[in-house]
């Protein structure tokens, strides 16, 4: 059972220090759980769920969490699932070694691993701070293995019915010289007209995230929705996609590479 975190106080937020990575590489993870109330609090253990490929490569400088003050913590090599747990409970204070003043912070950094293989997949890290048998608060953090430096490597461009609108969302892995993106809209595949435009990242080598709202539309069967990409020298390129009104959804996405399984990234990238 999750409790919130307007309940408990503690927030929790996680850091790669990269965001498009190279294959083999090693990076470090930074897990900062704060502590919002006006009395010390504690957390039993941190559990982090490392994505596939990558394996614990041990603590990083700086890391508030460490062996020392651990009765438990993961073995290099480790992978999958990995746990730092606090000192049995005492009976005087401070009751536990993962303590928390007052408007404070604890952090453990750690390095990781990452897989040998290069692919545009987005991997997704989580942490779940826990006290006893409750997860007090979650946070997660992307990366991508060797993601290609195109023009735009676009990850993904999805649409999807949320309350009588079509929310479109689309994120890429890397920009070089990208002014902006155009949206369109057509309901029978052939002529499309301009929805919304948004800036580019400009130049930028992390994950970057847009979305658009569409508030109008005719009761169709399909909506098709076209992205247009234009650089600062005018180059363009376009991608498309398809939403089903009367059936299951069916996404088709292309060019490759994409991902359609990724949500709610931050956007990340100052502009040009």
């Amino acid at each position: 059972m999750k409790t919130t975190t307007a309940s408990n106080q503690l927030t929790t937020t996680l850091r790669t220090s990269c965001g498009i990575c190279t294959a083999c590489d090693t990076m470090t993870y930074t897990v900062v759980i704060k502590n919002n109330s006006a009395t010390y609090m504690q957390v039993d253990q941190i559990v982090f769920s490392l994505p596939f490929g990558y394996s614990y490569g041990g603590f990083a400088t700086g890391s508030g969490v460490n062996a020392t003050n651990s009765s438990s913590y993961p073995s290099l090599g480790d992978w999958g699932t990995i746990y730092f747990k606090g000192y049995i409970p005492q009976a005087i204070f401070p009751f536990e070694s993962f303590l928390i003043n007052a408007n404070d912070s604890i952090v453990l950094k750690f390095k990781a691993k990452m897989r040998c293989t290069s692919s545009d997949t987005i991997d997704v890290a989580t942490v779940f701070p826990v006290l006893g048998s409750i997860i007090v608060d979650s946070a997660k953090a992307t990366s991508c293995v060797g993601c290609g430096v195109l023009p735009v490597n676009l990850l993904y461009f999805n649409a999807n019915m949320v309350q009588n609108q079509v929310l479109l969302e689309w994120a890429t892995a890397s920009e070089l010289n990208n002014e902006k993106f155009s949206v369109y809209r057509s309901y029978e595949g052939l002529f499309y007209e301009l929805i919304t435009e948004l800036p580019g990242a400009g130049n930028c080598q992390q994950i970057t995230n847009y979305s658009a709202v569409d508030q109008y539309f005719l009761h169709v069967n399909r909506i098709f929705y076209k992205l247009k990409q234009t650089d600062y020298d005018g180059k363009q390129a376009e991608y498309y996609t398809k939403l089903n009104l009367k059936q299951p959804l069916i996404i088709n996405c292309y060019p490759n590479p994409f991902s359609n399984d990724f949500r709610f990234l931050r956007k990340n990238c100052t502009l040009f």
